[in-house]
């Protein structure tokens, strides 16, 4: 038998954290400020009509990573939200201007 929370967490992982599919309900707190805060980020950069490799670049932090953040499956640094926000220039704060649910 699996434990609850073994079984919830290899649930979650599973779970499709895009935008477009809300699955909120199902993510632990600390998971939804992940992804509210990856749903920023992508906000961000997309105003500015930029690609994650382009974040990726003016950042310094590889693409890869960029993209797991803004799916909410990394949990970021200061120092690397220091450094999308650098290389967004907005300030830190801006980050967690997140969005209301829908």
């Amino acid at each position: 038998m699996i434990p609850n929370t073994l079984y919830r967490d290899c649930y979650l992982s599973a779970v499709d954290l895009s935008a477009e599919n809300d699955n909120r309900e199902l993510l632990r707190p600390e998971d939804k400020a992940l992804v509210e805060f990856g749903n920023r980020v992508r906000d961000l950069r997309t105003g500015r009509d930029w690609t994650q490799e382009k974040l990726a670049e003016e950042s310094g932090i590889h693409r890869t990573y960029i993209g797991g953040v803004e799916r909410g499956l990394r949990n970021i640094s200061l120092k690397n939200i220091s450094r999308i926000a650098a290389a967004l220039d907005v300030p830190i704060a801006e980050l967690f201007g997140f969005r209301k649910p829908r």
